[in-house]
């Protein structure tokens, strides 16, 4: 069974276990890895041990903030180019200033 869990943006799947049970061999050799529809086990030298397979992967706080961010700003933009759309005196303007603003931005 394979669970993959998403949280704040990170896409999560659904389990997986096709239901078949294959018994875990008789002998291998120590740190032998097997997987079966009940989980992942290894071998330590005298019995297969199940061993943890869950994980959880998720976003610290700063990475959350600049998502965030990014949504804003991706909104505030639209919202712009609709009224830029809506009102050419704006838009005029908005080309003036981007204009003004690479004539400058080198001048200190």
């Amino acid at each position: 069974m394979i669970n993959i869990y998403g949280m704040n943006g990170v896409v999560s799947h659904n389990s997986y276990n096709d239901g078949i049970y294959t018994p875990l061999p008789q002998s291998a050799t120590p740190g032998s890895v097997w997987i079966d529809s009940s989980g992942l086990h290894v071998y330590n030298g005298s019995s297969w041990q199940k061993i943890n397979t869950h994980a959880t992967v998720g976003l610290d706080s700063d990475i959350t903030e600049i998502i965030e961010w990014a949504k804003n700003k991706m909104l505030a933009e639209k919202r712009e180019n609709e009224l830029l759309e809506k009102y050419p005196a704006l838009k005029v303007a908005k080309q003036n200033y981007e204009t003004i603003k690479d004539l400058v931005k080198d001048i200190q």
